[in-house]
Order: C-alpha cells, then structure tokens, then sequence
C-alpha cells in the first residue's frame, strides 16, 4: 500500500496561502537583479545599450531563476515515499533541510501523529488556523522522533488516508 503522490500542479495549488510572501520576495529580488545587471552592464557597455539590455536581462534571470528554484522544489517534494511493503513502511521525504530516507518495521513503531502547532508565519498564512496538519511525525519503539514535512500537500488525502488505516490496524497508534 502507498501514498499517491500528487501532481506537480495540485502541490503547488496546496501551497497557495504562502502565494503573497513568494511573490514579494519574487518583485524584491527582482528587482536586486534587474539593478545589479543594469549597474554591472553599465560597467562596460554603452549608456544606450545598458537602457535596454540592462532590464531585459534582469527579468530574463529573474524569471529563469524563479522557474528552477521552483522546478528544483517541486522535484525535491515529489521524490517523497510513503509506502507499506509487507511488514516494512517506507519513509522518505523533506524533514527540515535534509531528506530522510528510513525503513521501519512496523511492529517497531509506536506512534505515528499527524500535525504539530503552527509557527507564526503558518497562521498568518493559514488565516489563524491552530494547527498544521503538513507534518508527519513517527516516534519508533525507543523513542526517537523522525519527521516529514509537507506531508498533506504532496500526497493525496485518500491514499494517506488508507495508509493509516492500514496502520491502525497493524497495532501502530495514531493520533
């Protein structure tokens, strides 16, 4: 059993509420860019050319930029793994800035919660909701905590769902 991964379009979509800090940060660095290749083209090209290159190639880097950091993003949370192969779950995906990769027996696993209390950005993004149900939180048999981030926008609700049903009733408790 596994959790369907959705697609690139549907996991930006889920990212919406954070849609005005990202375009912000789009116009601002947009805008860094746009005037450092104006001041670096005046270096050393021609005052007329630098009016029209200069800006040109600042949105041009702008846009290109922005397009692979969220390509690269978009790749990152897409590699994420969420899957029961016999008596083994899977657990790969973001958790803060590195990737997990774990395997767990599922008899060695305690606890699996979905949520965690939102820090101030999340409620002000979310509109002052009180919890952030992106976070999958698993604690083993000896107590040791591992995390997914983004959980609720990459797979599918049904299929994650399911998976923890299935869970459930192999004796994991979930909260």
């Amino acid at each position: 059993m596994r959790a369907e991964v959705r697609t690139p379009g549907k996991i930006l979509l889920s990212f919406s509420p954070y849609l005005f800090p990202m375009l912000g940060a789009f116009l601002f660095y947009g805008m860094l860019i746009t005037f450092g290749s104006i001041f670096g083209l005046s270096q050393i090209l021609d005052r007329e050319v630098v009016k029209i290159l200069g800006p040109t190639t600042g949105i041009g880097l702008t846009i290109s930029l922005s397009y692979l950091c969220v390509r690269f993003i978009l790749n990152k949370l897409r590699r994420a793994r969420l899957e029961i192969e016999g008596d083994t779950l899977i657990f790969h995906g973001n958790s803060g800035w590195k990737f997990l990769r774990k395997e767990f027996e599922i008899r060695d696993i305690s606890l699996i919660a979905m949520g965690e209390a939102p820090n101030i950005i999340d409620r002000l993004a979310a509109g002052g909701t009180q919890t952030k149900a992106s976070r999958l939180v698993l604690q083993d048999a000896a107590g040791k905590k591992h995390s997914l981030d983004h959980v609720a926008n990459i797979f599918t609700t049904s299929s994650l769902h399911s998976l923890l049903v299935e869970l459930s009733k192999r004796g994991v408790t979930i909260q």
